[in-house]
């Protein structure tokens, strides 16, 4: 505990200094660049370029892959993931994710089986899926159900109700079982509402499982339990997107073709209406490069690596800037030199080529990952988790990017024996590794081994532009360093 006359000398100094709430020499952590995004019903998940998974939003069951079951509005990084990831599929409270070498593994809700490791047991970190230890090109996952394919073949598991594993009966797997008839599939996507489609090697799209409002698209409601061709696409389909009660179909000639519900105006034919039990046609839509799509709306990347939106937008998912659905193609605000999309239940998300990522829409679970709850018509940027052995500035206590005055609050407060909230920061008086004078308690700025009055001290005087003594072999305040966190 601080002792009093020290206590009372460090309030005087603040009460007297003229604070500066930029330091002589400032530092800050590099940008966590993204590789990959992909959205759940209310989580988001991002690669990162070192095949680490940081997640955000909704954990109820586990699905953030942090050891705990903790809603998270902020980026967190999945704990024991190995190998690293090159995607990841999200479903309603479960994720999975894919390596380079094709391995898959899956965490959070398992009571239908969505984890793929035969137990139907919840696990809030990472669990291989039996039988897929490499081989597998692509991932994707519906509500319940999972997906991937293999050279070809394709294997699902979890919820079954209305056929969506494929296999030609409506029983839940909780190991992977092989698709019935569809040996030379390339990629594959899994709806939110038990349907699930795949383009094969000859460009066509097959679809299976729930076929209400006509997700399936052969021009029936009649649910199947085998693949079944996409009325009208038997080829020249290059990616199918599953949505929630519709899907879409980016084609080789960059035009874009949606089919199933279209109450909200998601199938982008500038009406609101039944829908269509076949694919038609988006309006203005022909340099699509990926689409995406969601509960209610839909979303394509263009060759000019803009983002342009359709459909429902209560919560925003448009990114236009209004709440207002849309029937035809709207530009999402802001959002430019884009590589990547994907759309969730109500919200959608972006990575730029710098690396960043963005998201908007609906955020009741802290999926847009801005540390609120807070709905958002237009793009913000996401906040990714600075990763071990990341860059911080010498004193920098509340990981601004910088040592200014909150610091010395909080290290005074550390003195004196009360909480030091440091919310992403290693906790204040916690031991870490620290490249040019390791180890040190966080805070040691004195690096006596100790967080203690001296140490606020010299923050109060670095905050105060004046002349911060430094001891042998020590940091000096304000300067980059490079710490390895705890644990």
């Amino acid at each position: 505990m601080m002792r009093p006359l020290i206590a009372a000398l460090a309030l005087v100094i603040i009460a007297g200094l003229n604070l500066r709430a930029e330091p002589a020499t400032a530092g800050g952590p590099p940008d966590v660049q993204a590789t990959f995004v992909e959205t759940g019903f209310g989580h988001t998940c991002a690669v990162t370029t070192d095949g680490s998974v940081q997640c955000w939003g909704d954990n109820n069951s586990g699905q953030l892959g942090d050891g705990t079951e903790t809603d998270r509005p902020t980026a967190t990084p999945v704990v024991g993931l190995d190998p690293p990831a090159k995607i990841v599929a999200l479903g309603d409270s479960h994720t999975c994710a894919q390596s380079a070498t094709g391995a898959v593994s899956c965490w959070g809700y398992n009571g239908e089986g969505e984890l793929g490791d035969d137990t139907g047991v919840d696990s809030p970190i990472p669990v291989d899926v039996i039988g897929l230890d490499s081989g597998v090109s692509d991932l994707a996952s519906g509500e319940l159900h999972t997906c991937a394919v293999l050279s070809g073949p394709v294997q699902c598991w979890g919820f079954n109700g209305s056929g969506q594993l494929g296999s030609g009966t409506d029983n839940d797997a909780f190991a992977p079982v092989t698709v019935a008839n569809l040996n030379n599939a390339v990629q594959i996507d899994g709806g939110e509402d038990d349907f699930t489609c795949a383009v094969t090697a000859s460009a066509a799209a097959k679809c299976w499982g729930n076929n209400a409002d006509g997700r399936v698209g052969d021009g029936t409601t009649e649910n199947r339990q085998v693949p079944v061709q996409v009325s009208g696409l038997g080829s020249g389909v290059d990616t199918v997107s599953a949505g929630g009660n519709h899907d879409c179909a980016m084609m080789a000639n960059h035009s874009v073709r949606c089919w199933s519900s279209n109450f909200q105006g998601q199938l982008g034919i500038g009406t609101e209406d039944a829908g269509s039990l076949v694919p038609v046609e988006v309006h203005d839509m022909d340099d699509a490069v990926e689409i995406t799509t969601g509960a209610f709306h839909s979303c394509a990347l263009t060759t000019q690596r803009n983002v342009y939106c359709w459909g429902g937008n209560a919560n925003g998912q448009l990114g236009d800037g209004t709440n207002f659905n849309r029937s035809e193609p709207v530009a999402v605000k802001n959002q430019t030199e884009v590589v990547h999309i994907a759309g969730g239940y109500y919200h959608t998300c972006a990575v730029r080529e710098d690396g960043s990522v963005w998201c908007w829409g609906g955020n009741q679970s802290g999926q847009l990952g801005d540390g609120t709850l807070n709905a958002s018509n237009i793009p913000i940027r996401v906040t990714l988790a600075a990763p071990a052995g990341d860059s911080r500035t010498w004193g920098d206590h509340n990981c601004s990017g910088d040592a200014d005055p909150v610091d010395s609050l909080l290290t005074l407060r550390f003195d004196a024996g009360l909480s030091t909230n440091t919310g992403d920061c290693p906790g204040m008086g916690v031991v870490v590794d620290v490249a040019s004078a390791s180890p040190h308690p966080w805070g040691d700025i004195d690096c006596a081994g100790d967080v203690n009055p001296v140490d606020s001290l010299k923050l109060l005087r670095y905050d105060g532009g004046l002349n911060v003594a430094q001891e042998p072999d020590c940091p000096a305040v304000g300067t980059a360093v490079t710490i390895t966190l705890p644990g």
